[in-house]
């Protein structure tokens, strides 16, 4: 008799559906490196992924080692800025950048996934979030493919989720250039946006431009 037997068997742990995918940027989204001077167009496969997970409700962010500025430009000029709910870009570790959007998005790092060209930038997320799920550049494509890429149930609401995260995104981005000034933001945390519920607090679905991405809020009085 070994010492497993007769031991209870557990039923293999199954991870959470997947909330965010956080994308490495150069030659990972896009076909290139920015600060090497190129234009890089983004890969035909990567916007297919960006636009099939977004319709199930699935968040996408951004976590590069680069320069802040060359890169959200890019970002603009190509049209990408919108896809995405969170973007921290700079030279420090990528599990920190992955934290911070976790922090930002207000989900569990078990929720989030992670895609990057470099076989050292995923070892470093592996070791240090051993929670996230980490995938290769050239596995983009076949993502939406993946059981933890495809939710249960989509509603109508999840696919205009991007919306209200891009709002929180941004208010975050101005409460970090204010600082101490907490006056400018009077009722932030009243009206952050909760992923499990998919609204804000005190708040009710108004239609929002055909453009924006999906539904405004406002708040119920």
């Amino acid at each position: 008799m070994t010492p497993d037997q007769g031991a209870p068997t557990r039923p293999p742990l199954t991870a959470p559906v997947v909330k965010c995918l956080v994308w490495d940027l150069d030659d990972t989204l896009w076909d290139g490196v920015v600060l090497e001077n190129d234009d890089p167009e983004p890969f035909p496969e990567a916007l297919e992924t960006l636009s099939a997970l977004d319709k199930r409700g699935i968040l996408h962010a951004a976590a590069s080692r680069s320069e802040h500025t060359a890169v959200t430009r890019h970002l603009t000029e190509r049209g990408l800025d919108d896809w995405f709910c969170a973007v921290r870009i700079g030279w420090g570790d990528k599990s920190g950048a992955l934290r911070r959007i976790a922090e930002t998005l207000n989900i569990g790092l078990d929720t989030l996934a992670f895609v990057d060209n470099d076989p050292a930038e995923r070892a470093e997320v592996e070791a240090a979030l051993p929670m996230v799920r980490c995938y290769r550049a050239d596995e983009v494509g076949r993502l939406p493919d993946r059981a933890e890429f495809q939710p249960e149930q989509v509603t109508e609401e999840a696919s205009r989720r991007r919306a209200l995260y891009r709002t929180e995104w941004r208010r975050r981005e101005a409460e970090e250039e204010f600082g101490e000034d907490r006056q400018a933001f009077p009722s932030a945390q009243q009206h952050r946006p909760d992923l499990r519920r998919g609204r804000t607090a005190g708040a009710e679905r108004v239609p929002g431009p055909s453009g924006a991405g999906g539904a405004a809020q406002r708040p119920v009085r």
